[in-house]
């Protein structure tokens, strides 16, 4: 009996045919490429991101999940779990979940901020990225806070405002991984200085 064996040749052409191609053109952010990789009950939500001005004090607040501010003019404090920390122009606080926090201007000062609620669900999906670099982010504490320099508030202020406008979980979810990557340069830089 004679058994039939293909050649080695004929088995790397198959493969190659299966096997993506790496192609400029087909280049994928990494949030894309991970979603084969997640069960659609953990892929993520839309954030609820607002572009706030205030002359007087919110009440307390509580999120379940992540909270975002950015401070684009103005001053004041805010207070996480009664601790009060101040709130300038290009100041960038993440709030747990666990945190109540309120927003105080300073007197005659009027804060212009971007408040954001991060979902748990689009949270976990970004730390699951392969090659996310998030370890300066302290995502047990209550509050973590960095202050960017002049030269990026532009930067950060036209990336939430694009996640304003874009409502769709997955084109949101980019923005907030390209976020918290220069978050998280912004603390390591905070550090060394």
């Amino acid at each position: 009996s004679s058994s039939f064996t293909e050649s080695p040749l004929l088995n790397t052409e198959r493969r190659q045919r299966h096997m993506p191609q790496n192609k400029p053109g087909n280049y994928e952010h990494p949030l894309w490429a991970s979603r084969n990789f997640i069960r659609p009950q953990y892929l993520p939500e839309a954030a609820n991101i607002r572009h706030k001005t205030m002359a007087y004090p919110s009440s307390y607040e509580n999120y379940h999940g992540i909270t975002m501010i950015y401070v684009l003019d103005g001053c004041g404090q805010i207070k996480v779990n009664n601790q009060a920390m101040p709130l300038n122009k290009g100041n960038c606080y993440l709030i747990h979940l666990y945190a109540f926090f309120c927003i105080e201007p300073s007197d005659g000062s009027v804060l212009e901020l971007y408040q954001c609620s991060i979902p748990c669900t689009t949270y976990h999906f970004m730390l699951t990225i392969p090659g996310a670099d998030f370890k300066y982010v302290d995502w047990t504490d209550a509050s973590c806070m960095c202050h960017f320099p002049e030269s990026q508030q532009e930067m950060v202020a036209s990336l939430l405002n694009k996640m304003e406008i874009y409502a769709k979980p997955q084109l949101q979810s980019i923005l907030l991984f390209e976020f918290f990557g220069l978050f998280n340069r912004c603390l390591f830089f905070n550090r060394k200085n």
